[in-house]
């Protein structure tokens, strides 16, 4: 086995990425996927990332419910999870509209988090290309 692929299968052994200390964050890069995986109606890799981001946020809410003078925990329970909660529900009721509404609205709320969080120079957009090229995000057809 490569190193690279050791590697890769201790982490998922450990229950997930290798994380340096320090750093509250995890959910980026799963936002790009969610929106993939909801534009193409890939309702359950959709549900899958959106549930990684809410595990994500729960654990920086928990691990650094303040980070330098940045309330962490404060900033995700009042702008993250309202958003994610209405992606979610869209995911639930398959509804290609509202889920792009709602993901609109996470791009948002992400930037609002940023700039209230002094990282206003992290600018996110709605993707508009996938560097995932090892994934598959419309839905398999049965």
């Amino acid at each position: 086995m490569r190193a690279g692929a050791r590697q890769c299968a201790a982490t998922h052994e450990r229950g997930g990425a290798r994380r340096r200390p320090g750093r509250p964050r995890g959910h980026h890069g799963r936002d790009l996927k969610l929106s993939f995986a909801g534009s193409l109606k890939n309702w359950n890799l959709a549900d899958f990332e959106v549930a990684q981001i809410n595990k994500s946020f729960r654990r920086a809410a928990q691990l650094y419910p303040v980070f330098g003078n940045v309330p962490v925990a404060r900033l995700i329970a009042e702008i993250s999870e309202p958003v994610l909660a209405e992606v979610k529900k869209s995911i639930k009721d398959r509804d290609s509209g509202a889920f792009l509404k709602s993901f609109d609205k996470l791009t948002t709320a992400c930037n609002s988090c940023h700039q209230e969080a002094k990282l206003g120079f992290i600018k996110m957009q709605v993707p508009t290309a996938s560097p995932f090229s090892n994934q598959v995000f419309p839905p398999a057809q049965k």
